[in-house]
């Protein structure tokens, strides 16, 4: 069932300081299910950057991101820019295999350049006093979806910049001790149709066929969703007129895909076998033109199917 359009978006749990927008960086967030910093379809991206809310809920993402290893997507998974056009570390360029800050996002606000520029691993926060830092999995937890195992689910988030790339769900139970990368990379999740649906901040809707990549990523086999809209407004150097990709539904945009009015929303399988029980969701985006991971945390519960066993 498509869930119907959220209430309108909350501030960021805890007061974090609006700043201006620093650079032309991707800012992405989850929509759907209810998440930990108050993204919705009804909203979206559609207030755009100097929204504070918008800005705010949309800032939770690993800068200076690179691939440990050898580039793994040169081919029609390509959304942005070419291979050889830049380096070969952009995350997008191996799915998955980026170090990130923190699983469920992590904002990093510079109040002497009034900027959120994203938080940057190894980088020591603690003795600046110019610093606000967040970590997404320490935020309030959001107001649990019900899902049932063997079943579809329902997701969606919203790109303030589209920086192209493709994204990806996973689950972490809730009671384990670490809620880290490596526990969502264990219960990462599949995609449970061929098409994405546009929900447009109104309730409209389009949708389009999916590309999903399934080899060279990480955990391996992993699926991970390819950013069909094309990207050019925040591109440096521009490829306005030039994109990779065309628009894939009408009223997807052609050019000066950025703010987006709308979602972008997929079925996930929730596996059979998963044990009912209270888990976090996380939602990740590898960009592919910056050096960048956006990420975001909702709480689910699975629940047994009707008329199967509570225990597994």
């Amino acid at each position: 069932m498509i869930p119907p359009p959220s209430p309108a978006a909350n501030n960021m749990r805890g007061a974090v300081t609006f700043g201006l927008l620093g650079c032309a960086a991707g800012h992405g967030m989850l929509t759907w299910p209810p998440n930990r910093v108050g993204g919705t379809m009804r909203r979206a991206a559609a207030g755009g950057d100097m929204d504070m809310a918008t800005f705010a809920n949309a800032s939770w993402y690993t800068q200076n991101a690179h691939i440990p290893g050898k580039a793994t997507n040169c081919g029609e998974f390509v959304t942005g820019i070419k291979c050889g056009t830049r380096d070969a570390t952009q995350p997008w360029r191996a799915p998955g295999t980026t170090p990130v800050y923190s699983p469920c996002g992590a904002y990093c606000y510079d109040q002497g350049t009034y900027s959120a520029v994203g938080c940057t691993i190894g980088q020591s926060y603690d003795d600046d006093d110019n610093w606000e830092v967040k970590d997404g999995r320490d935020l309030p937890k959001s107001k649990r979806t019900v899902w049932t195992a063997g079943g579809a689910a329902k997701v969606a988030f919203t790109a303030l910049f589209n920086h192209g790339g493709g994204y990806a769900y996973r689950l972490c139970p809730a009671s384990a001790a670490a809620q880290s990368e490596a526990c969502f990379q264990q219960h990462h999740l599949q995609f449970a149709s061929n098409e994405t649906t546009v929900r447009w901040t109104n309730g409209t809707e389009a949708s389009y066929p999916a590309l999903t990549m399934t080899s060279g990523t990480h955990p391996a086999g992993s699926h991970w969703r390819t950013i069909r809209i094309p990207s050019c407004s925040t591109t440096t150097p521009s490829i306005c007129g030039h994109e990779l990709l065309p628009a894939p539904c009408d009223g997807c945009c052609a050019h000066h895909c950025d703010r987006w009015h709308y979602s972008l929303m997929d079925d996930i399988a929730i596996p059979a076998t998963l044990a009912p029980g209270d888990y976090t969701l996380s939602w990740r985006w590898d960009a592919e033109i910056n050096h960048q991971v956006w990420q975001g945390c909702a709480d689910v519960t699975v629940v047994a199917a009707a008329g199967t066993s509570a225990s597994a």
